[in-house]
């Protein structure tokens, strides 16, 4: 990871100038001292330093939040997630036409069943889908859009699991992973639009 994108990172929790620069700048140190040493002091050991300081910059950003706060961010969550929903209804929508207008009626099955591959393509499709939430959600955000994200990622992960609780006493753990993977999804979408760069909203 370079020290641009670790810095993008960190200000993206809204944590304040001085908060990052004392990071950056004791990171640097840091990794100066293990190379003299001899110690890993690579992009690999640089990137998990920064990731294991999200947590206390998000902290540091949170300060002086309020009820309006939140009440911004879920409403540009909720935006979000209906722009997605749309497009993706679209999408879906243009494909079934295609498809309906090189299929003969004939040819059609009376029941979809689906197949290996169809769900396979649900699941790619569905992982990209939140992936682009947590990836909209950030860019919809100019202050915060990491702790954007995480508000993101938490209420994708509590709406499936109200969804899917019934069956919490059959499946188990497996039933607990399935909205674990929605929130990480979420959320390495808006970490990736923030390590990006560049593209900045108006």
């Amino acid at each position: 990871m370079r020290a641009d994108t670790a810095e993008r990172l960190l200000r993206a929790t809204g944590a304040s100038s001085l908060f990052v620069d004392d990071v950056l700048g004791d990171l640097e140190e840091l990794r100066t001292q293990r190379q003299r040493a001899g110690q890993s002091g690579g992009r690999w050991w640089y990137a998990t330093e920064v990731l294991r300081a999200l947590p206390h910059a998000q902290r540091d950003g949170l300060r002086g939040v309020g009820l309006s706060h939140l009440l911004d961010w879920t409403q540009k969550v909720i935006a979000a997630w209906i722009l997605l929903g749309v497009a993706a209804l679209i999408t879906g929508c243009m494909i079934y036409g295609m498809w309906s207008a090189l299929t003969p009626p004939a040819e059609r099955p009376a029941i979809w069943l689906p197949s290996g591959l169809s769900i396979t393509g649900l699941l790619i499709a569905g992982a990209l889908n939140y992936l682009l939430l947590g990836y909209v959600a950030a860019w919809m955000e100019r202050d915060r859009p990491l702790i954007v994200t995480m508000v993101a990622a938490l209420l994708g992960a509590g709406t499936h699991t109200l969804l899917v609780r019934d069956g919490i006493g059959e499946v188990g753990v497996g039933v607990l992973l399935f909205p674990m993977m929605v929130g990480g999804l979420i959320a390495a979408g808006g970490t990736w639009r923030v390590a990006r760069g560049g593209l900045t909203r108006p």
